[in-house]
């Protein structure tokens, strides 16, 4: 038994492939402004005199600097 195949058409295709790379571009743009942020943030340790072995959690409301929590290994029974 076999099942019919179903093909998009060209002018459906052709939006569909122009949808993906559209997709694409937006994401490689995301990962573009976060690696910013990023380097951004990190040269701000010294200046707000934070230890650059920690991590921190940047409050972008009320500009709040906290040490992250570090997960606790081991607890298990």
């Amino acid at each position: 038994m076999s099942k019919k195949q179903i093909k998009l058409d060209k002018s459906d295709l052709k939006e569909l492939q122009l949808r993906k790379q559209m997709i694409k571009q937006h994401q490689l743009t995301i990962q573009a402004l976060d690696s910013q942020l990023v380097v951004w943030l990190l040269g701000k340790f010294f200046k707000y005199g934070l230890d650059s072995q920690k991590e921190y959690n940047f409050d972008a409301i009320s500009g709040e600097i906290t040490e992250a929590k570090q997960p606790q290994k081991g607890g298990g029974s």
